[in-house]
């Protein structure tokens, strides 16, 4: 596999365009937190030769902390510093760009921590990389704001699903997260319409950010501390406790609540994934829009999603359906 380049994407006009393969399927690696130093692991650079070798994605989108940006390593480079950081993260995606996979990036709060800008690294060092796709989004600031389309496999060249990269943002100087940029949601809204108008209906389409929505705690339930199963919250929720919700399946799993910005996004999309901490004890994902996918953790760093190209007709009809 080594040099060879996925069938399932095609250059045009320069950009490459993401395509479902002939059997109507697309997958998506979603690597997240890997938090690495110019030393980088062993253990995972062996996992992600691992699962893409296994796995054989379409496409990889990373979703934040590439890198451990307030670790003392990268301390004291100065002009170095750059150049230290492009070796670093040129190793890291190694099992991804040498296999002339597509892969796509956005960034967590610790990335900028680094001293390079988040719209530095996706230019200096990212877009410099084979196959890095997306373009930055007209007047967003910094970098990792993006919109990725995907043709349907017939060939027609029409775009029946849309991914969505958000920079979500850092740490607030007071404590928590930054608030999300409205800036970011006005292009999001902007982009959705236009597809909506030229296909007369919603595109189904994912959302990768690094820092999960508040929404994320409309599937939560709010309790008392002393209830069983209540599971103690921090930052923005601080010393709040709470149960899985019940929209939650019996078999779901609720360990830490995840760590969320402070203001409420409204998506109108399929689904929104987000990761953040290396070791994730809570996903969920939030559906505005039915559009079943399957989703497989294949470790707390990396998941697996497959879309399915003819559940974009399901969507469609569900939209009509319920009038959306």
């Amino acid at each position: 596999m080594q040099g060879a380049q996925s069938p399932f994407f095609t250059l045009r006009r320069t950009r490459m365009k993401m395509r479902f393969r002939e059997d109507g399927t697309f997958k998506i690696m979603q690597i997240t937190d890997m938090q690495e130093i110019p030393a980088i692991s062993k253990d995972t650079i062996a996992l992600m030769e691992r699962a893409v070798l296994e796995e054989q994605p379409d496409l990889v989108v990373y979703t934040g902390d590439q890198i451990k940006g307030y670790g003392v390593t990268y301390k004291g480079k100065g002009e170095e510093l750059e150049r230290e950081v492009a070796q670093t993260i040129g190793k890291l995606l190694e099992p991804v760009t040498k296999r002339g996979i597509p892969f796509a990036v956005t960034f967590g709060n610790h990335d900028c921590q680094v001293g390079i800008s988040n719209q530095d690294q996706f230019y200096h060092i990212y877009k410099r990389l084979p196959n890095c796709i997306g373009e930055q989004a007209e007047g967003i600031d910094g970098g990792g704001t993006c919109a990725i389309p995907i043709e349907a496999s017939d060939g027609s060249g029409r775009d029946v699903f849309e991914l969505y990269l958000f920079d979500s943002g850092t740490d607030a100087r007071e404590g928590g997260y930054e608030a999300f940029d409205p800036k970011i949601i006005a292009w999001y809204r902007k982009q959705r319409e236009d597809l909506r108008e030229k296909n007369g209906m919603y595109v189904p389409s994912i959302v990768f950010q690094h820092i999960p929505m508040r929404e994320y705690y409309e599937v939560l339930k709010l309790v008392d501390r002393g209830e069983k199963g209540a599971v103690r919250a921090y930052r923005t929720h601080k010393n709040e406790y709470y149960k899985l919700g019940e929209t939650c399946g019996a078999g779901d799993i609720f360990l830490e609540p995840p760590p969320a910005s402070r203001n409420f996004i409204n998506f109108h999309s399929s689904a929104c994934l987000s990761v953040h901490a290396a070791n994730p004890l809570f996903s969920c994902r939030i559906s505005l829009i039915v559009f079943p996918f399957s989703v497989r953790h294949f470790s707390s760093r990396l998941s697996l999603i497959l879309l399915q190209q003819q559940n974009c007709q399901y969507n469609h009809e569900y939209q009509k359906q319920h009038r959306l």
